[in-house]
Parts: C-alpha cells; structure tokens; sequence
C-alpha cells in the first residue's frame, strides 16, 4: 500500500480490533481448527528432551495459544491489542499474554521452538524486518510456521483492488508464493515449504538452521 499508513495510525487502528467479538463467538471452530494446525507442526518441530516453546505473533484473544497448550508446549502469545490481551488473559490464564512487540521480545534474546504467525504479516509496514525479527526469535533448528493471503493465486480477480483481501489500513502487504518465499530464505530461513491449496491462501513453513 502506498502511502504505507504511519506507525501512530496502526497502533490507534489495533488499539481495539473490530474483530475481537467476531473471534470470541467462533471460538470453539476456532480452536478445534488450531489443534489441527498445530498438531501437524508439533510432528515436525525439533524436541531436545524439554518442553518445547510456542510464540503466537498476533495471538489475538488466543485460541492458537490455548491449542498449543493442549499439545503440551510452552506458550507465549503477542498481540499490539491491549484489549485482546486483556481478553485473552482473562479466558486462557494459564498461558502468558503480552503486549510486547516482535522487535522487543527479539531484542530480549527470547527463542522459541515453533513461531506461529497466522495471518499478520499482511498487516505489517515492513515486512522484511518483520520476518528477520521472526527469524531471530525462532531457535536454531526451530520452525516458523505463517500464514498470509496468496495474491498470485488464479482465484484472486483482477485488477487486484477488487479483491476482498485488499482492505487497508487493515492489510497493507501482499505476497505471492514466490515472494514470501524468498523474503524468508533471504532472512536465512531453510526447507521453506508451501502446500498447494485451492483457495488463495499461503501456509509456509521454514526452518532456522541448527547450529553447529
């Protein structure tokens, strides 16, 4: 998008996301959705003979980090919405909610097993510094796991402002299967995979390198 909504303009937008209601009345699809999803990734994601951790960028209310929980990890969501915080919370106490952004908890050193990140980065100003901050946060032989509108896909109408994915200051970034590709592998990211799906939609998954 351009020009790229201000940093000030964002964070009044998500301040109390309209879509907060939305997601507390599907939760329990929502949910059972994300237990599937992240069952799949658990059978995938390295284990060092500890609980494995779990970081949810935009958790939302958080439902992905209660699945995560479930599947027996360590969880930590994030979320810019001190609403959605609160909410979150308020259902799912057993779990650590901040509002912490993906550069502080970057510049903090913290590491996580798997990173999940559904549907965010569309919504970011910089998406590459975004996905090297994932990059850092994820631990070495760790997985990211990311979802995103697919805007190279053949169900997407053209022109492309006719899409309905396209709808700032909500979403502001949009990505091909290429692109997102290697907009990771050129954060350092490996095994960068993308499943073909007949809806426009990307789930990718990529890999940090295990240290030596």
């Amino acid at each position: 998008m351009d020009p790229t909504p201000t940093e000030a303009t964002l964070r009044s937008f998500y301040s109390a996301y309209h879509r907060n209601a939305d997601y507390a009345a599907k939760g329990s699809s929502k949910l059972r959705r994300a237990s599937r999803r992240i069952a799949r990734i658990a059978r995938r994601a390295h284990h060092r003979g500890r609980q494995r951790t779990f970081l949810d960028i935009g958790c939302s209310i958080g439902f992905a980090c209660e699945a995560a929980r479930r599947l027996g990890f360590d969880v930590t969501g994030t979320d810019l919405d001190p609403e959605a915080i609160l909410q979150a919370r308020q259902l799912f106490p057993e779990i650590r909610f901040t509002g912490q952004t993906l550069d502080a908890l970057a510049a903090e050193g913290a590491t996580f097993d798997v990173v999940y990140c559904a549907e965010v980065i569309e919504h970011v100003r910089d998406p590459a510094a975004f996905v090297r901050a994932a990059y850092t946060v994820t631990e070495p032989g760790g997985m990211l796991y990311l979802t995103t509108p697919d805007a190279g896909h053949w169900r997407v109408p053209r022109p492309i402002w006719t899409w309905e994915e396209v709808r700032p200051p909500e979403h502001i970034c949009w990505f091909t299967k290429a692109a997102l590709r290697a907009l990771l592998r050129q954060a350092g990211f490996v095994e960068v995979r993308a499943p073909f799906r007949l809806k426009p939609g990307l789930r990718m998954t990529a890999v940090r390198p295990a240290t030596a």
